[in-house]
């Protein structure tokens, strides 16, 4: 039984950020070669919220009013607002779809992603020391 635990541990310390066992084990022979870390293979809507970048936001602030204004200048002089909303919904629509791209594809290496490296690093050393401290405390229960 010690000795289980000393491999989980040792298990836990050499833990590559990079490694999902859960994952297809095929993904390296069918995936593109990227010169960037693998964070994410395939990342769900809450890991591109969580790594969205200042720079996507301004994307999707300046992509909602841009095409704002291109409503109301586009609108006839009765119903400018309408195209304005119209123009807003769809400026957010898109430009939140692009930005979600951009997110994916840093999170799986195609473009550079150090910030990113750094956010996944410190959440999951994080999450492993809480996942410890509750292994512990229940150890010390039995």
């Amino acid at each position: 039984m010690a000795e289980q635990d000393e491999t989980k541990e040792q298990r836990i310390k050499n833990f590559s950020y990079f490694d999902n066992e859960i994952l297809d084990k095929h993904w390296d022979t069918y995936a593109m070669k990227t010169d960037y870390p693998v964070l994410v293979r395939a990342p769900f809507m809450r890991d591109w919220i969580r790594y969205l970048r200042p720079s996507d936001y301004g994307l999707i602030f300046l992509g909602a009013c841009g095409a704002g204004l291109a409503g109301y200048m586009a609108g006839p002089r009765g119903v400018r607002m309408e195209g304005v909303k119209l123009g807003f919904f769809l400026g957010t629509i898109s430009t939140t779809s692009l930005s979600a791209q951009r997110v994916a594809q840093r999170l799986q290496g195609y473009y550079p992603n150090a910030r990113e490296v750094e956010l996944f690093r410190k959440r999951y050393e994080q999450e492993r020391a809480e996942d410890l401290q509750k292994e512990r405390a229940a150890q010390l229960r039995l």
